[in-house]
């Protein structure tokens, strides 16, 4: 499943060359089920692999024209707030860890 957690900048954000003021409105874009489910929806949105941020985990930054055109609630997406964000950030982490000690 894909997830959108809006968020609003809390301070300046660097992506690439562009700086996002504090207070932007944003969107993390990521999924559930594994970062090929992501790569294929940036795909059908005109978002190439290269613009996955990694921090936390693998997500995609959405701001401003990119937010009414691509991050709208749907079939095969869905919004979830802070609570939701953080249990599934807590899980990738925890499955990232146990892979890693394999």
């Amino acid at each position: 499943m894909i997830r959108l957690h809006y968020h609003v900048l809390r301070k300046s954000h660097e992506i690439g060359s562009i700086t996002l003021s504090r207070g932007t409105r944003c969107c993390h874009v990521y999924s559930t089920e594994g970062v090929e489910e992501l790569l294929a929806w940036g795909e059908a949105h005109g978002m190439p692999a290269t613009w996955i941020h990694k921090a936390g985990m693998p997500h995609f930054d959405c701001w401003g024209s990119r937010l009414a055109h691509d991050c709208q609630a749907g079939l095969w997406q869905e919004v979830v707030g802070d609570r939701a964000y953080v249990a599934d950030l807590r899980t990738w982490r925890s499955k990232r860890s146990v892979a890693l000690a394999v």
